[in-house]
């Protein structure tokens, strides 16, 4: 018969309890080979236009600003991003590209980082992941683009593809389960998770629901998975 120690049950409420947390990940790409900009726009007074499967960043502006491509980003827990360049100018330390974050909402500078910086004509590949420079950011804007501080023209450009931005965002209620059976709407327990008792798909607007399904939170589960221990150390008895 299944016995259970008073540390075996206490340790088996704690798993229960304590959960696994996973995150939920949308993931956005762009290799600019259907000749548009697909959602980026021109950052700055620069020109920036798409040429041979590729975004060209191109121009001359006086003063120290930023010129290039730019799109905003449901915040999330995690923002990672990769993506190749090329750069050039005509001087031997005007060659820069760089990648830049703010808040889209009040254009707080959140975080900048130079790919490369120096002189000449370079190509290569950059990639980043932030957390805590996002955090409680509702929608963030990345820059991808040139600093241009000098008054003369040093034809500096930049050219970019193969971008890929994603953000994550945790499961604060732990545990990931799916309450379906079918592996394609997983809920959350505990916390606000919903219970299909009828063990079918969920559907929009489901919540006690247009499948008439009964609901309920996650604790509701947790009580019932606890329940079950508890009866099988009783009949071991």
């Amino acid at each position: 018969m299944l016995r259970f120690s008073p540390i075996v049950m206490a340790s088996l409420v704690s798993l229960l309890l304590a959960g696994t947390a996973r995150a939920a990940c949308t993931s956005d790409a762009h290799d600019f080979n259907d000749g548009t900009m697909q959602g980026w726009t021109s950052y700055g007074s620069y020109s920036a236009g798409t040429s041979g499967g590729e975004v060209r960043v191109s121009g001359d502006s006086n003063g120290c600003t930023l010129h290039g491509i730019q799109k905003d980003f449901s915040g999330g827990d995690s923002l990672s991003i990769s993506y190749d360049y090329s750069a050039s100018s005509t001087h031997s330390s005007t060659t820069n590209q760089a990648f830049v974050v703010f808040d889209a909402s009040t254009g707080t500078n959140l975080f900048g980082e130079y790919a490369y910086s120096g002189g000449g004509s370079v190509s290569g590949s950059y990639s980043n992941t932030l957390t805590s420079e996002i955090a409680g950011v509702s929608t963030v804007r990345i820059v991808l683009g040139l600093y241009d501080c000098w008054s003369a023209n040093w034809s500096q450009t930049n050219t970019l593809d193969n971008i890929t931005v994603e953000v994550c965002t945790e499961d604060e209620d732990g545990w990931i389960v799916d309450y379906d059976c079918d592996d394609t709407d997983p809920q959350s327990f505990p916390g606000n998770g919903v219970f299909d008792a009828n063990c079918d798909a969920l559907d929009s607007g489901e919540a006690g629901g247009s499948k008439g399904c009964a609901t309920s939170g996650g604790q509701p589960m947790i009580g019932w998975l606890l329940a079950g221990l508890l009866l099988a150390r009783h009949r071991s008895g």
